[in-house]
């Protein structure tokens, strides 16, 4: 039943207009992010701080890293290269799923964000979102890279602006 839900989900991703699908993993990040920061262990305030720091330095430095450049690079380096890089391996010894470079790749993406344990866990499961949706935008034949990095940058500036523009 649950495989069956997949597949049609699945088959569904791969047929939407992809402003539809970038909706989709958008919200579907946002919806995960928010329910992680009702968790009673997650450490929503610890760059408290840091971030008025930044406030009171300049914002748009931080802007531009934040929302512009983190979302370009990490994308490249975690979609992109480690997807590539541990199919081309899996490939060579005659694994063709894409199980295997998605979950390094959520697993790589989750070690850049590892401010503390719980984080970690969270940027994990954001690291499958994007990766599983780097795939299939792959499957698309359409560029991953593009609409990867279009959904990370939203997702980065929906909390900046929370945080910065309220």
């Amino acid at each position: 039943m649950l495989h069956q839900a997949i597949i049609k989900l699945y088959k569904h991703l791969l047929t939407i207009h992809v402003l539809v699908f970038i909706f989709y993993f958008v919200w579907i990040i946002l919806l995960v992010g928010y329910f992680y920061s009702l968790l009673p262990f997650a450490d929503n305030m610890q760059n408290v701080e840091e971030l008025e720091n930044i406030k009171k330095s300049g914002i748009l430095p931080y802007f531009f890293i934040t929302v512009f450049f983190g979302p370009i690079f990490e994308t490249l380096v975690f979609q992109a290269f480690v997807i590539y890089v541990t199919q081309s391996l899996f490939l060579k010894i005659g694994v063709k799923s894409l199980i295997c470079p998605v979950l390094c790749s959520a697993l790589v993406f989750a070690l850049d964000h590892s401010y503390n344990i719980s984080y970690m866990a969270l940027g994990f499961v954001v690291g499958l979102i994007f990766a599983s949706s780097y795939v299939i935008v792959k499957q698309r034949k359409e560029s991953a890279v593009i609409v990867v990095i279009i959904i990370h940058t939203i997702v980065n500036l929906v909390p900046f602006s929370l945080y910065f523009l309220l």
